[in-house]
């Protein structure tokens, strides 16, 4: 069996692609624009980490057996990346039609599903030098047509929205969305059709990342607000923390029998939440002298 200590060139791959997938999970979820595209795009992730996910469970396999069914299972999630990635961008542009295509595309993950577990896509392994490749069967074509079918047609839908309806702002991530399709067929094709070393992995992190950066981008104010609070919190925190855990020793020291009784706990709590208000307050005003300098008489101005 092939263990990370090993082989860390072919098993690390496939779990650096889930831990940077699920990281860009959090930043989209966080981050981004809380609508019905950004659901989607959120789908497209998680479909690729449980792909690398699964990748990882063939690349370990004991034998070609079990490498084949984590392959034939990583069919679903990867035909699922596309039909979520064209849904995205015909949500993203607002694009009303194509709804036949859309149909389509669904029709075509509910069948992938349906015959992923048996012979028709993926019928055997072989062995390669870096590691196990998959033997397609006839039916798998129908997935490497498709697929890129979906990304080629996303990308259109973005580049014809960039055309007619995008602002200047929005095409720079128009951009992003579009070229970062070009990646997946990269690898998908690489992989297909080649006996070199396995780059989907690479490719579709890549993708990952350009369509993150540009989800993100829309909502970087929300990201200083994220700033401030957590410091705002962390600061107020940190004055806490400190007299608190001063109490607890002090009263440890001349208190010892009676440490355990629970209203020494509550007295200290409830305490602190009298004085918790006011000091929020404080912290949020410092925080708020950091960010904004020069403009925060200004702003408190505008308030008042």
């Amino acid at each position: 069996m092939t263990t990370i200590t090993s082989e860390p060139s072919y098993l690390i791959p496939p779990l650096i692609g889930v831990a940077v997938t699920f990281a860009l999970l959090i930043m989209a979820l966080l981050w981004s624009r809380r609508d019905f595209a950004t659901l989607l795009f959120c789908g497209v992730l998680v479909s690729i980490a449980l792909v690398n996910l699964l990748t990882f469970g063939m690349r370990s396999s004991p034998d070609i057996q079990y490498a084949r069914l984590w392959v034939q299972w990583a069919c679903i999630p990867t035909a699922a990346s596309y039909v979520f990635y064209y849904h995205f961008t015909l949500v993203y542009t607002n694009n009303k039609g194509q709804r036949r295509i859309l149909l389509a595309s669904y029709l075509f993950l509910v069948v992938i599903a349906a015959i992923a577990p048996t012979n028709l896509i993926v019928e055997g392994m072989r062995v390669e030098d870096y590691g196990y490749a998959p033997i397609v069967a006839p039916a798998s074509y129908f997935l490497f047509a498709f697929g890129p079918f979906l990304a080629l047609g996303g990308a259109y839908n973005l580049l014809k929205y960039y055309r007619v309806d995008a602002s200047c702002v929005e095409r720079k991530h128009l951009i992003y969305l579009a070229v970062a399709a070009i990646f997946p067929l990269v690898g998908f094709l690489l992989d297909g059709f080649s006996n070199l070393p396995p780059a989907v992995i690479w490719c579709n992190m890549i993708f990952c990342i350009l369509c993150t950066i540009a989800i993100v981008k829309y909502n970087l104010l929300d990201i200083r607000v994220f700033v401030r609070k957590s410091l705002v919190y962390l600061l107020v925190s940190a004055v806490i923390a400190v007299p608190y855990a001063t109490v607890l020793v002090l009263v440890s020291q001349f208190l010892k029998p009676t440490m355990e009784l629970w209203w020494i706990h509550a007295v200290l709590i409830l305490l602190l939440a009298v004085v918790l208000r006011p000091l929020y307050g404080w912290a949020q005003n410092l925080v708020d002298r950091l960010f904004y300098r020069d403009r925060y008489d200004s702003l408190r101005a505008l308030e008042a």
